[in-house]
């Protein structure tokens, strides 16, 4: 089974729990299977799925599994405005 960080409450916000750095909502089953809000970051409620990644990604699958398994607390663009 795959790991999910925090969980989404009953009212629609997100539970966040430790994970590396920070404290996110990160759910790597719904990554995987391309469904659903897959990450929301530590200073907002900005939701991400896995097509927001691929997106960002320029379309590379590679890619974007990179950024989502990378982001341990912030927004993805920012990480990538990091590396790039």
């Amino acid at each position: 089974m795959l790991e999910t960080i925090g969980q989404k409450l009953p009212n629609g916000t997100y539970q966040k729990d430790f994970y590396r750095q920070g404290f996110v909502y990160k759910n790597f089953g719904n990554f995987q299977n391309q469904s659903g809000v897959c990450y929301v970051p530590e200073l907002s409620e900005t939701e991400y799925t896995y097509q927001d990644f691929l997106e960002m990604s320029g379309g590379n699958a590679e890619v974007a599994k990179d950024i989502f398994e990378t982001v341990d607390w912030q927004h993805p663009e920012t990480y990538l405005q990091e590396i790039t």
